[in-house]
């Protein structure tokens, strides 16, 4: 399997693991869910030196929370920025990816009022993961 598929998988796995809402991976970014679910979005991919192995690379992910509802007011802004943090934490445990990644960091965090609203429906993570492309098992 082609090392970007892998870790597309391996991250989206590790999220729905260890997160109560559900993950969606997707190429083409979020859609406007029903309930509130994360989203994990390729953004682009970079290939710069070789090692040994192979090319190196750099995969940059978008991580969407999107809550639907914002009837609760702040109790769906704490819910949005309670599993982003969550999902922080999460991502910057690991930097390796399980031996996967050269190194793995959370860019930037951002929360997201929907237009003529004052509650937090959504926020977004860039994810950066550094990467040997060779084949994984």
């Amino acid at each position: 399997m082609d090392k970007i598929l892998f870790l597309d998988d391996f991250i989206l796995q590790k999220l729905k693991d260890n997160t109560s809402i559900p993950w969606i991976w997707s190429l083409a970014g979020p859609a406007f869910p029903d309930k509130l679910t994360g989203y994990l979005c390729s953004s682009h991919i970079e290939y710069s030196d070789f090692t040994k192995d192979g090319p190196m690379g750099t995969a940059v992910f978008d991580l969407w929370i999107i809550s639907p509802d914002l009837s609760g007011g702040e109790d769906t802004e704490k819910q949005v920025e309670s599993v982003t943090l969550k999902v922080k934490d999460l991502l910057m445990d690991d930097y390796t990816l399980d031996g996967h990644a050269i190194r793995a960091r959370v860019e930037s965090i951002q929360f997201a009022p929907p237009a003529g609203k004052t509650v937090a429906g959504a926020s977004h993570i860039t994810y950066r993961v550094e990467f040997e492309d060779y084949e994984e098992d």
